[in-house]
């Protein structure tokens, strides 16, 4: 089957801290599906979402949507 789906969820930090998420610290999660074009390369729809779980005052969190094309070495 050529289809997939995919989920992951992380930590990471911010270059520089501003005024819509009050802290370098973010937390993530991405969702996504798939379909395998051929063994090496696939493409994929994503949804990605990063806040600071409101570890500060300001959590206006981000939300990304994107399509993509993978290669696999």
């Amino acid at each position: 089957d050529s289809w997939y789906t995919f989920t992951g969820i992380g930590v990471g930090l911010q270059a520089q801290q501003n005024e819509r998420i009050g802290s370098k610290l973010l937390f993530g999660f991405k969702v996504g599906a798939g379909y395998r074009l051929t063994e090496c390369t696939s493409v994929e729809l994503f949804m990605q979402h990063m806040s600071n779980a409101n570890t500060a005052p300001e959590n206006n969190s981000y939300a990304f949507y994107g399509l993509s094309f993978a290669y696999n070495f």
